[in-house]
């Protein structure tokens, strides 16, 4: 009977490493700077950003939430007068994305989709499925952790 309590609490010294692992996610801080596309000028934008995960056991995720013992990453929303979105925290991880959509005004809404460490510019609204073939999007690479995001008037940017 005294094996038991033994047990559980090794059980979950080998479990809780595991689940550590499995829930710490790398990041990087990079800095958004939202530009005209055209003549490369600050653009005053607003900004909603939303992080989505992919879980890896969706059930035990929908039961924690109700439980109220795990939530979901809030989204936030901020204007930039200055067309500059300091220190954004992004996740470099698989099952982890972060949408970042800016909007301002005379030009088209933008989305930058950041997945797996690489970020990508969806200025048409294809979404997901058409940002991860590079014929349908802009790759954007950070310099010195400066993200430049190319913003493009409606009359300049034609769909045919």
């Amino acid at each position: 009977m005294r094996k038991w309590p033994l047990l559980i609490v090794l059980a979950a010294i080998v479990i809780a490493p595991i689940m550590w692992r499995c829930l710490s996610v790398p990041h990087e801080t990079l800095t958004f700077q939202f530009v005209d596309a055209f003549n490369g000028r600050p653009v005053r934008v607003s900004v909603a950003i939303h992080e989505y995960s992919i879980a890896y056991f969706p059930a035990a995720e929908k039961l924690l939430e109700r439980l109220s013992l795990f939530t979901p990453a809030p989204s936030s929303e901020q204007v930039c007068s200055d067309g500059t979105l300091p220190k954004v925290r992004l996740a470099k991880h698989p099952r982890r994305q972060t949408t970042i959509v800016c909007s301002s005004s005379f030009h088209q809404t933008a989305a930058v989709l950041s997945w797996n460490g690489t970020n990508r510019l969806d200025a048409i609204g294809l979404g997901r499925a058409f940002t991860n073939d590079p014929s349908y999007s802009l790759i954007l690479h950070p310099t010195n952790a400066i993200v430049t995001v190319p913003l493009y008037h409606f009359s300049d940017y034609p769909l045919n």
